[in-house]
């Protein structure tokens, strides 16, 4: 019926949800998110096998790695801001993939991001070693998206490009974990101040934590109940640290009377 108030969303923001992705954004109303920051899986099995160590090789427990592109792309979508704009990782496993399904939905992709690391693998001696990660930036309605490139530029000390890069973090909780640092410079980049980022994939809850340091609002999505609850408890930690400094500064600056 038009003109009724649609039901708001289960899916409160602040925390990472325990549910497909696909299933949480069909919650979401329309044009409800600012940026979309999404590292899907590769697809890296390459049916069924992959190459170690120059060697074709079974795959064995990668059903976590496999996706169809077309359902929470179309979600995702539907539910970005005409002014909002979509951030996703990929690999050239999946990447090309990715950019023909934004293409065919006439999605304007507004560049591609290189994160160039200083190592890598080599599935096979007759190729060469692969040493980057793309991230594709893109605006479903192609206008008026957000883009600070002033404050890019501060952060790389030189003419913000698309080249950027990249260490992966020494430590993970997750397979396919990013650094919180590329994420923190996405977030800067393609979102405002209280701006709402939607993560569909969270894994151990990077985005929520690059959100929760400069100042956005997000939502996560991530079916494994593990992993969600990884990244729960992660953002719990974050906020008790931020609440017990603030504790702690009004403690010390205002000291109680002798």
């Amino acid at each position: 019926m038009s003109g009724l108030t649609p039901p708001a969303s289960p899916y409160e923001a602040g925390r990472t949800h325990c549910v497909d992705c696909v299933e949480g954004m069909r919650a979401l109303g329309d044009a409800t998110v600012d940026l979309l920051l999404a590292d899907p899986p590769f697809n890296l099995d390459n049916k069924g096998r992959m190459f170690r160590s120059g060697r074709l090789a079974l795959c064995q427990d990668m059903a976590w790695d496999q996706i169809d592109n077309g359902p929470w792309l179309a979600e995702a979508l539907r539910v970005i801001k005409p002014t909002g704009t979509l951030i996703v990782f990929g690999s050239w496993h999946n990447v090309f993939d990715l950019g023909s399904r934004l293409q065919q939905a006439n999605v304007r992709i507004l560049n591609t991001i290189a994160l160039v690391k200083t190592g890598g693998f080599a599935v096979s001696h007759r190729v060469l070693y692969e040493r980057t990660l793309y991230a594709i930036w893109a605006s479903p309605s192609g206008r008026d998206w957000c883009f600070d490139y002033g404050l890019l530029k501060r952060l790389s000390g030189r003419q913000a490009c698309n080249v950027w890069p990249y260490t992966p973090p020494s430590a993970r909780s997750h397979p396919t974990q990013k650094g919180v640092d590329v994420l923190e410079r996405m977030v800067l980049m393609a979102s405002r101040p209280g701006a709402l980022v939607l993560d569909p994939f969270m894994g151990s809850g990077t985005t929520a934590e690059a959100c929760l340091r400069q100042g956005r609002k997000f939502l996560g999505f991530e079916k494994s109940p593990v992993y969600a609850a990884a990244a729960n408890a992660r953002i719990h930690c974050l906020r008790w640290a931020a609440d017990f400094a603030v504790q702690t500064r009004r403690a010390v600056s205002c000291p109680s009377a002798a």
